[in-house]
């Protein structure tokens, strides 16, 4: 609870100091202080959840928390755009502050005695930051390519690769790592974790598609395209809901096998359909709902494998 309430507290106080940024420099620190307490907040949440849960209900409850982030994945980009149109880009930052205030309140009230087990050792400030550091200077490089030479990239990316290489050797011994190493000899958290980074990467470059598609190729406004682009999320949501009550006369092979075939199928039926011209019934909307209906096949099902096999002293560190 404390680890949340401190997450939480430094994310809106990040949220605050990018909206009033005075310098793109100030902007993206701002930032990476915002990511570094949502990073402390997830995992905090997910721990706190299943404490409060018996053991039979607990991955029920992990596949909400699932569709909790995906309701987040809908609704944002369409709040966000609208916040930009109607007013301006310091908006989609300061109205996290409120919203922010608001959980620290509620979460301060409703404080309770611990239920979850708390791991021993101090927190791991080298491993946080080698961790950091890999994963930001991977993802400038990256995001400067277009102005860099190749030379540049490689260099800058093998010295991401090397930093997380470093991380992995300092914490494989470790029982208090920023990232604990040993949950990946539990083989449902591992399959599920790889399987999970895989779509992620996959949900998140289709995302940014979307967008840009919508903005480039059809002209839509900001605030249309975000519009255009929440069936799918909102689908997500409402099918991992519906999975995660009833799930468990599915079987977990079937969901995600039945989840992998129909987000295949929709991203082949966009690829092969979509054109130049706006068709935004016809061939967008149809793609996103069986996309949709994929995603809230896979993500729960995933979170509550991750989780079935794991300690309490664990479950902080899943949402990592």
């Amino acid at each position: 609870q404390r680890c949340f309430l401190i997450g939480v507290t430094g994310f809106t106080l990040a949220s605050a100091a990018c909206a009033f940024a005075p310098s793109p420099q100030w902007l993206t620190m701002a930032r990476v202080i915002q990511a570094m307490a949502a990073a402390l907040a997830s995992p905090a949440s997910l721990a706190m959840i299943l404490g409060a849960f018996s053991a039979g209900e607990r991955a029920r409850v992990a596949g909400l928390w699932s569709a909790v982030g995906a309701l987040g994945a809908a609704l944002g980009p369409l709040i966000g755009s609208a916040l930009i149109d109607g007013f301006s880009w310091p908006m989609i930052f300061l109205i996290n502050v409120p919203v922010g205030l608001v959980v620290i309140g509620v979460a301060w009230r409703q404080r309770r005695p611990e239920r979850v087990a708390r791991a021993s050792g101090r927190l791991d400030i080298i491993g946080t930051l080698l961790l950091i550091g890999g994963v930001a200077v991977i993802a400038g490089g990256l995001a400067h390519g277009s102005q860099e030479s190749p030379g540049n990239i490689l260099f800058v990316s093998s010295v991401g690769i090397a930093l997380l290489a470093t991380f992995f050797f300092w914490a494989r011994e470790r029982s208090d790592a920023a990232l604990d190493l040993r949950l990946f000899s539990d083989p449902d958290y591992r399959w599920a974790s790889a399987a999970t980074l895989v779509l992620g990467f996959a949900f998140g470059m289709m995302f940014l598609t979307f967008y840009l598609f919508f903005t480039g190729v059809w002209r839509f406004p900001q605030a249309l395209a975000g519009l255009a682009a929440t069936p799918g999320p909102m689908t997500a949501t409402l099918v991992a809901i519906v999975v995660s009550k009833s799930g468990a006369r599915w079987g977990i092979r079937r969901r995600l096998a039945t989840g992998g075939a129909l987000f295949v199928a929709s991203n082949v039926w966009l690829a092969r359909c979509i054109r130049v011209e706006p068709d935004y019934i016809g061939t967008w909307l149809p793609g996103q709902i069986v996309g949709g209906i994929a995603i809230g096949l896979i993500l729960p099902t995933l979170t509550a494998a991750a989780v079935a096999g794991l300690s309490p002293s664990q479950w902080g560190s899943v949402g990592r």
